[in-house]
């Protein structure tokens, strides 16, 4: 064999050799991946299942902790993968709903719906957008979550279930609610209500009777609310929720408290407390507690109430509940009033610390009310105005702070009607197009179809023409019905509007009457001039009540109103202010002015001699209006302190109220009346 056959053998041997390798190295490897991929791996499934599970035993920290192992991403994602990262996002959101973290949740909401948009699943597209708007609500971004609500709603219309629309209906009339929309907010509660009742979910309509409830509560129509509520507690106990029938039970109760009808309440409270405590909710039970001790407190059942609010301060302590702990601070408070005044500053000014902590502003004005209150009963003038002063400030605070509220929530109304019709308006063009569309198809029907449209057109505008005239003949007649109607009513209104002014008694204007001239006064720049205000008080009158009964009480003040009434001849706005008690209103009259006009009516009462001889005497209270006083109530409050200095000086004297010296002027006058009961 030559060298050239046998380099050539070689050659092909070393070519076979390479060839074998590339083939066991492709085999060993072929039979590694499947030995590696038979070895236990993690799974996203089994990973996911964790979350659950730690969802369904309510850790919801560890639940959210696994979920997020299970998401996986990539550059190209499946429609599959894609449905999967938005489920996950979608658990994820649930445990973030659960820890009332709505920020994180409404993050994870979100994408989760767009990772829907990639897959097909409309369904849960529109749920995603449900739990992005309830998310939103519970921020307080209200346009938003209407907005996504609103798209949830269309989505659902056409591709969920009757449940699914009739939650998302009752989210929107949620969102509406808290807008301040209470017309709207009704008008999709009732679609949500429909559904209900066509599928008999009793449990669900108990919900949308509560959501009912406190509409008609925060309109004040509280024999509608309490209609609802009352539908809430009828259903059958198997189908309501024992949270749903409790609150059902509280929000009653809160009723029957505004309306006065206590025992009612109480009966309500009784209810609700038993089923908060088989649950075992502590601040629902807490809050219970204290509408209790306020029913009591109303009803003057002072040692329940006093128990009742020391076991809601304990139980607020343990919650860290601050609002709750002040408010049970401040009814304590009101109880030691008169039995222990140095306890009940005390507890009173710890109620104020709490509430300027957690920045109440109603807390704080409670607090300053009873607090000068307290100071008045002590003849503390200077403490009573401080306080009064305070009250005042933080009043005039809140009305802005209200005045801003509801000029946002007017925006936010204006702004959720302008997506309600840019919605509207868009499913308008959708169907003009759907329309143009038939049209054109039709259009060849249409022409055949013509003369036969044209002939009824014709007999169409006969028949208008007859239905006007007739029309017009019945307008005629029921103007004339009408114009007889409105001569007789107008006579009838004029009457009620005199009797509606007047106490029927001394027919001097009512207290209602009286605040809205002050109003009005208060309101004009040149009437606030000069302008002054006495507060007048029978003497000792429930002595009189006493002892002649109270027919003659009710003589005595109706010849002390006509005395006053002859003095003052239309000049001044004369009113009764409630029981004995008269105001008058003096336009260009300065206090020392208004203080000597005060001197004549008392000395016109001193010398008359009312019915069966009885000698019958009043105190005065005068103040001018000052730039300093930033309230109608400051002013009043003023006269008031006045005529208060009156009936400690002796009664039957006039006392004016100084604003620019803070000081009282008395009478010249000093002639006490006769030595009777202090009590007015």
């Amino acid at each position: 064999m030559n060298s050239r056959t046998e380099s050539a053998l070689n050659k092909q041997l070393t070519s076979l050799l390479l060839w074998i390798f590339i083939a066991c190295s492709l085999f060993t490897s072929v039979v590694f991946a499947e030995q590696v991929a038979s070895l236990p791996q993690p799974s996203t499934d089994n990973t996911f299942f964790k979350g659950k599970q730690y969802f369904r035993q309510g850790q919801y920290l560890n639940a959210i902790a696994e979920y997020q192992k299970a998401l996986v991403y990539s550059d190209h994602l499946t429609l599959e993968e894609h449905e999967t990262l938005a489920d996950t996002h979608h658990e994820i959101a649930q445990s973030f709903k659960r820890l009332n973290d709505f920020k994180n949740a409404y993050k994870h909401y979100a994408l989760s719906f767009n990772y829907y948009q990639h897959a097909t699943n409309t369904i849960a597209k529109g749920k995603a957008l449900k739990n992005m708007a309830m998310s939103q609500n519970k921020l307080g971004q209200y346009v938003t979550a209407l907005e996504y609500g609103l798209q949830s709603l269309e989505i659902q219309k056409v591709h969920s279930t009757k449940s699914d629309n009739a939650q998302i209906l009752l989210l929107i009339a949620i969102i509406y609610r808290n807008i301040g929309d209470y017309d709207t907010s009704l008008k999709y509660i009732k679609q949500s209500e429909l559904l209900y009742k066509e599928m008999g979910d009793l449990r669900h309509l108990a919900e949308v009777d509560n959501q009912t409830g406190l509409i008609y509560t925060q309109l004040a129509q509280y024999d509608n609310a309490r209609f609802f509520y009352q539908q809430t507690i009828a259903l059958p106990k198997a189908f309501v929720k024992p949270e749903t029938r409790a609150a059902a039970f509280r929000e009653l109760a809160s009723i029957n408290l505004l309306v006065g009808n206590n025992q009612s309440a109480i009966n309500m409270l009784t209810q609700a407390l038993n089923i908060y405590k088989e649950l075992g909710i502590k601040l629902r039970i807490t809050e219970v507690k204290l509408l209790f001790a306020k029913t009591y407190l109303e009803n003057k059942e002072f040692s329940l109430a006093t128990d009742l609010f020391k076991q809601t301060i304990e139980l607020a302590k343990s919650l860290n509940n601050k609002p709750l702990h002040a408010k049970a601070l401040i009814g304590l408070g009101q109880i030691q009033l008169n039995i222990a005044p140095e306890q009940s500053v005390i507890l009173l000014n710890e109620a104020l610390a709490l509430s300027v902590y957690y920045d109440s502003k109603k807390d704080q004005i409670e607090s300053y009310f009873w607090l000068k209150t307290l100071e008045k009963q002590r003849n503390n003038y200077v403490k009573t105005l401080e306080y009064t002063d305070k009250q005042y400030s933080l009043e005039k605070e809140i009305r802005q702070e209200e005045d801003k509220a509801n000029l946002t929530r007017e925006k936010v109304i204006l702004e959720s009607h302008k997506l309600e019709r840019d919605l509207g308006l868009l499913q308008e063009k959708i169907k003009r197009e759907e329309l143009e569309v038939e049209r054109k198809n039709d259009e060849i029907e249409l022409v055949k179809q013509a003369n036969k449209i044209a002939a009824l057109e014709i007999s169409e505008k006969r028949a208008t023409n007859t239905m006007l005239t007739i029309l017009l003949v019945f307008t005629i007649t029921l103007f004339f019905i009408v114009f007889r109607s409105f001569s007789s009513t107008k006579k009838q209104n004029l009457q009620l509007d005199y009797l509606a002014s007047r106490d029927p008694l001394t027919e001097c204007y009512n207290r209602r009457v009286f605040f809205e001239q002050l109003k009005s006064d208060l309101k004009d720049k040149a009437k606030r001039q000069h302008y002054s205000l006495i507060i007048i008080d029978i003497d000792s009158f429930k002595s009189i009540n006493d002892q002649y009964g109270h027919g003659v009480g009710d003589q005595v003040i109706s010849a002390t109103a006509q005395i006053f009434a002859k003095r003052t001849d239309n000049k001044y706005c004369l009113a009764r202010f409630g029981g004995e008690e008269f105001c008058i209103l003096l336009h260009k009259t300065t206090g020392q002015q208004a203080a000597e006009f005060a001197e004549n009516l008392r000395n016109d009462v001193e010398q008359h001699t009312f019915l069966q001889g009885l000698s019958v005497t009043c105190s005065f209270g005068v103040t001018e209006y000052s730039p300093s006083m930033s309230t109608q109530d400051q002013f009043i409050d003023r006269a008031d302190t006045a005529l208060y200095h009156s009936k400690n000086k002796g009664r039957n004297r006039v006392t004016l109220w100084d604003e620019s010296n803070k000081a009282f002027v008395d009478s010249p006058h000093v002639k006490p009346s006769p030595a009777q009961d202090c009590s007015k």
